[in-house]
């Protein structure tokens, strides 16, 4: 279970977090332990890998104009790839790879890593990125997907499911496509079949669910 690995948690639902998660993999019989690898330098390899990416992706403009049909996210990777040297990408690659291996070191010890998919609730389809979490501002607009790409830095298997209850005003982001107890965060396919076919309770009802 992660122990925040310096990263900005939204509020907004109460019993929602690592704490919640935690609580009802010990009631299902797990062992679970505050731990974390060590993540260092891994915001610097996905940005820079990923302004290297976008701009090769659109190399065929350098040394032009970027086309304002490409938004200004696409024009800020192209601007920084293009300052990229080959050496820093080769610093890069050795920074991602000590960052594999102390992962690798991490996993032979625990069978899984629990740690938030997003450091924020489904926010407003008109908000193109959260600008700020929990008083912190998020310096680019794939700030506030860290939990994620850490994960995806170091190329670790890894499955999003729902395991903590929402306290959310469901009205506020596409309530309609959820069926009730599911808006109330009960268990996700994935993670309990067996347990929950044998709960035919509420979900506030439910000992699974219920926090």
């Amino acid at each position: 279970m992660f122990q925040g690995y310096g990263l900005a948690l939204g509020s907004g639902s109460e019993g929602r977090g690592p704490g919640a998660a935690g609580k009802l993999l010990r009631a299902l019989g797990c062992r679970v332990e505050d731990s974390e690898p060590d993540f260092s330098d891994a915001t610097e390899c996905f940005v820079g890998w990923r302004h290297w990416s976008v701009e090769a992706q659109v190399r065929g403009y350098a040394g032009s104009p970027i086309p304002p049909c490409l938004n200004e996210y696409v024009h800020w990777h192209v601007e920084e790839g293009r300052k990229l040297t080959g050496p820093y990408l080769a610093r890069l690659d050795g920074k991602r790879t000590a960052l594999y291996e102390r992962m690798r070191a991490f996993m032979e010890k625990y069978e899984f890593f629990i740690l938030p998919v997003n450091q924020v609730l489904p926010f407003d389809v008109k908000t193109h990125y959260p600008t700020e979490i929990a008083g912190v501002k998020m310096e680019n607009y794939i700030a506030w997907m860290k939990s994620a790409y850490y994960v995806s830095t170091v190329g670790n298997p890894a499955i999003s499911v729902p395991c903590a209850p929402l306290r959310q005003r469901t009205s506020d982001w596409n309530a309609d496509c959820w069926p009730p107890q599911r808006r109330l965060g009960c268990l996700a396919d994935g993670l309990c079949l067996r347990a929950r076919d044998k709960c035919r309770k509420t979900p506030s009802q439910c000992p699974l669910t219920s926090f």
